[in-house]
């Protein structure tokens, strides 16, 4: 990705206006989006920026566009990104390392009810809980 070409030479802020501009690629894939998005959080995490990863993630997962569509287009991908295991997956495992009980909880709340939660990832939820003695 040409966002690596600033990031190599320390320049992340046009580094997140590529990332930006990418993120608004409508790719024909969602798991196409969803490493665009998940490259921009890891390039921040790697560097210690976490609040800006954060925020990152949180604008993929809980911002949709809505763009006027006829009724013989298909979806874009920018519209469902708030759908990606991949990302949900990384949102969680953020929130296990720097988010609190409440955030934690959240997350998993919101996996569940948009229905994105794998058996497996339910499961770890649950020994979460255990392990904190909650339910």
């Amino acid at each position: 990705m040409f966002a690596n070409f600033y990031i190599k030479h320390g320049d992340m802020e046009n580094a997140n206006q590529v990332y930006e501009k990418a993120t608004q690629i409508n790719f024909k894939t969602l798991d196409e989006l969803s490493r665009v998005w998940a490259s921009w959080v890891e390039e921040h995490l790697v560097r210690g920026f976490v609040d800006d990863a954060f925020t990152i993630i949180k604008q993929a997962l809980f911002k949709r566009t809505h763009k006027e569509k006829g009724p013989h287009e298909k979806k874009e991908t920018t519209e469902s990104i708030g759908m990606s295991l991949k990302l949900w997956t990384l949102y969680v495992d953020m929130e296990h390392n720097f988010g609190t009980m409440e955030t934690i909880k959240a997350a998993y709340k919101r996996m569940i009810e948009l229905k994105v939660i794998t058996p497996q990832i339910l499961l770890n939820y649950a020994a979460f809980l255990q392990s904190k003695r909650l339910r």
